[in-house]
């Protein structure tokens, strides 16, 4: 079999000897994944960056895809069930990841600091694998939140419709798939009308698909309403984006919320064992991988106050104003996108990160239940 592989899978060579000798593995760039190059392919494995349809795949011998991703709206699953050809992805691979993103944002956002961190109420749209681990996690911070989602069950206290939830909420976060089809499509869910729904001075963050914002009626409410401040990591029409939104956007970074390393490791081991079942071999490497935390862990004597802190664990103003300069500098939008994303450092989740902290007269200064919530591992020295 003739397995062709996107070379930017991170971690992916480490499995490529436990393969059976039958299997000829290709890695080629992202950009070089197309029809012409399938023909010399049984299965591929690919990342968001390539559509999967029927331009791709049509007269190749192509019957197995794997995509190293959360998403699966870039594979036309519907040509592919109707062709007989399997495909894979890796559902939560890099929701903790988004969660700490999300978290950031929160915090560095004008309002989120101090005493007032609690004072706001979150919105969240989508009650998947992130919107149910980041409402755990406000839960468990004392935020007020309420969730949204006609297809999944969510918590009935909390249950809201989406007028509801636009109209109440200070803080609105995105997180459904995206959908054009069926009884609730996504698809510019946040548009011309959902826009005067919310609060003028609200918070809007998407960290899950671009088109779930109608972008020119985004840029429209911007002009109208500048409190209204807006995070985005995803973008219509990626990689080409609009650069007078991102202009105006309070925070803007390009498609890296889940960008955590072990994220990315996370999501290969997903779509080896995908490959496994395939192939009817039995996975000889298992999770956690020995080398699935090759950042060193943050052992911090931390005195000051949590600013700090969240700059140290994730410093998501330093990706947007990186971001921004990248491709305020461009000739090409695109180029700049994509040198962006297949650069981005390693990055570290929250959980990852060990905290030693100083105390005065015996008391943390900062509130451990806080700390831990957020995911942090904490201990205290005297």
């Amino acid at each position: 079999m003739r397995l062709m592989v996107d070379q930017d899978i991170v971690g992916f060579d480490a499995y490529i000897d436990t393969f059976n000798a039958d299997i000829i593995v290709h890695k080629i760039p992202s950009r070089e994944i197309t029809r012409d190059a399938l023909m010399q392919a049984d299965a591929v494995i690919i990342r968001s960056v390539t559509p999967v349809d029927k331009d791709l795949l049509d007269g190749t011998s192509v019957r197995f895809v794997a995509s190293a991703t959360a998403g699966i709206d870039h594979i036309d699953q519907i040509y592919c069930q109707q062709m007989g050809i399997q495909y894979a992805w890796a559902p939560g691979c890099n929701a903790a990841a988004v969660v700490d993103y999300v978290l950031s944002a929160l915090w560095h956002v004008t309002g989120f600091r101090g005493n007032l961190w609690t004072s706001k109420k979150v919105g969240i749209i989508g009650y998947g694998q992130v919107g149910k681990r980041l409402y755990g996690k406000l839960k468990a911070l004392g935020i007020p939140c309420q969730v949204y989602d006609p297809l999944v069950a969510v918590p009935i206290e909390e249950n809201s419709d989406l007028k509801t939830i636009l109209s109440e909420s200070d803080v609105i976060t995105l997180h459904s798939e995206l959908t054009k089809t069926g009884v609730s499509p996504s698809y510019h869910l946040i548009n011309e009308l959902t826009l005067t729904y919310m609060k003028s001075d609200a918070i809007l963050m998407n960290t899950a698909r671009g088109a779930l914002i109608d972008h020119q009626a985004l840029m429209q409410h911007l002009a109208l309403y500048p409190d209204f401040q807006v995070v985005l990591d995803v973008w219509e029409h990626e990689p080409d984006i609009n650069l007078d939104l991102l202009s105006r956007v309070t925070l803007g970074t390009g498609h890296i919320a889940g960008h955590s390393f072990t994220g990315k490791l996370r999501g290969t081991h997903q779509v080896y064992l995908a490959l496994c079942q395939y192939l009817d071999q039995k996975p000889c490497i298992q999770w956690p991988l020995i080398d699935a935390h090759p950042i060193s862990t943050h052992h911090l004597h931390f005195t000051e106050h949590l600013d700090q802190l969240m700059c140290l664990a994730y410093d998501i103003v330093s990706d947007s104003r990186a971001f921004k300069a990248a491709l305020f500098q461009s000739q090409s939008i695109a180029d700049s996108f994509h040198r962006y994303r297949a650069n981005y450092g390693k990055r570290a989740e929250f959980s990852e990160i060990s905290l030693s902290l100083l105390t005065k007269t015996n008391q943390p200064i900062v509130d451990l239940n806080t700390l831990e919530s957020l995911g942090f591992q904490c201990r205290v020295l005297s």
